[in-house]
């Protein structure tokens, strides 16, 4: 799995390091606690203070997990994509019965989210198969 590009300010990119960084992204989002809908909060300065915006985790964490599918689903083998494929096919039947309104938006998030660990687990799992997660020490010949 390795594939490699070159910017435009010659820095090597592989995809190696982006699949590191999407796990790391999905592993940060995960530290938080899942809390549902968007929040305005006020944040004081001392002397004055603004409206901030926290986004709903689930969403981002979900997104996340997607974004990461996309990444590795050209390279998975067929355990990968039949587990997968079982996951993505549920999602769609949930998406369904949201869109037609036969379950609420918080009851959806929150099925969203069980399925989407499910599908993080089965791409963690293929990465250790392949064991694209370890790592080896070069040590050079005196």
């Amino acid at each position: 799995m390795v594939d490699t590009w070159i910017t435009k300010k010659k820095q090597e990119v592989t995809f190696r390091t982006i699949v590191l960084g999407q796990l790391q992204d999905i592993l940060k989002i995960s530290q938080i606690e899942f809390h549902s809908g968007d929040h305005m909060k006020i944040v004081y300065h001392g002397d004055w203070s603004e409206k901030v915006r926290t986004p709903d985790q689930r969403k981002c964490y979900n997104q996340s997990v997607l974004a990461l599918y996309d990444l590795l689903f050209p390279k998975f083998d067929k355990d990968a994509k039949r587990k997968s494929d079982t996951i993505m096919n549920k999602l769609d039947g949930l998406l369904k019965k949201s869109d037609e309104g036969k379950i609420k938006d918080n009851i959806y998030e929150r099925d969203k989210l069980i399925l989407m660990r499910k599908l993080f687990r089965i791409m963690s799992a293929f990465l250790d198969s392949i064991m694209y997660l370890e790592t080896v020490v070069y040590e050079e010949d005196d």
